[in-house]
This record gives C-alpha cells, sequence and structure tokens, in this order.
C-alpha cells in the first residue's frame, strides 16, 4: 500500500509521511498547504475568532507548528499503522491525523489569545474538519490538475 493514500496533504500532522515520498511534487504540496490555510483562516474569519490578517496569521502559525509536529511524530507511526494494519490503517491514520491537528492549532490558538475555551475548541474543530473535507476532495484533482496546467 502506498502511503501517499493514507495521509493527509496539506500543512498538517499528516505531511510527515508525505514529505518522504518522491513521487509528490512539491507545488501539489504547496497548492493544497495554500488551501488548507485559506480555509482555516476563513473558518476562523467567519466565526469571529479574530480579524481577517489575524486569522490568516493565526492559521499559517498553527498550521507550521502542526506540520512540524507532524514530520517529528508521525513518519514513524505512518509506516507502522500500514504495515500492521493494512487497508483499515488509512481510516485510523486520517482519524489520528484530524484528532492530532486539532488538540495541536487548539492549543496554540488558546495561547494566541483569550477567547473563552468553548469559541477557540468551536473554531479549531470546525477549521480542521473543513480543511480534511476539503482534502479529501482535492487530494485526487489537485495533482491531476497541476499536471495539466504545467504542459
Amino acid at each position: 500500500m502506498n502511503i501517499y493514500l493514507c495521509a493527509p496533504l496539506l500543512a498538517d500532522v499528516g505531511l510527515g509521511p508525505v514529505l518522504r515520498d518522491p513521487t509528490v511534487p512539491i507545488l501539489t504540496l504547496v497548492v493544497l498547504a495554500v488551501l488548507i490555510v485559506l480555509s482555516e483562516t476563513l473558518v476562523l474569519f467567519w466565526l469571529r475568532w479574530a480579524a481577517f490578517p489575524r486569522a490568516l496569521l493565526a492559521s499559517l502559525l498553527v498550521n507550521t507548528i502542526s506540520t512540524l509536529t507532524g514530520v517529528l511524530l508521525t513518519s514513524f507511526l505512518a509506516f507502522m499503522l500500514v504495515f500492521l494494519m493494512g487497508p483499515a490503517a488509512v481510516v485510523i491514520w486520517w482519524v489520528f491525523c484530524l484528532a492530532s491537528s486539532i488538540a495541536i492549532e487548539g492549543g496554540i490558538l488558546a495561547l494566541l489569545a483569550k477567547h473563552p475555551p468553548r469559541q477557540t475548541w468551536k473554531a479549531t474543530v470546525l477549521a480542521n474538519v473543513v480543511s480534511y473535507v476539503l482534502l479529501i476532495i482535492a487530494v485526487p484533482v489537485v495533482p491531476t490538475v497541476l499536471s495539466d496546467l504545467v504542459r
């Protein structure tokens, strides 16, 4: 099983194994990262967590930290899951990445602004659910579109 299928491809916890996959073009990673940062920014702004520039900065910061954590935390775990559990590992991996992203990003957002915890966690959960749904849609589409544009 290709680890590429098991990892969310964005500036998020699941990026660790994807960075080691030479078949994933850098442009694909950049486009997906931009889509995720913008989608999470819009959710934070829509929920009135912060003004747009501050929401953009917060989204960029939490996703960068989440990615760095993912590189350290998940590289080994992803391969272990795939080899030990087979196809069921894909679902377990996505759930693990989503839960890790929510925990990491929620903690950072709580430190960035003194909003009530309920508001911060609501924004974090909604932003990450939106970004993971976007990923499920974008992962099969973006590489194809980019390769067509580059030709």
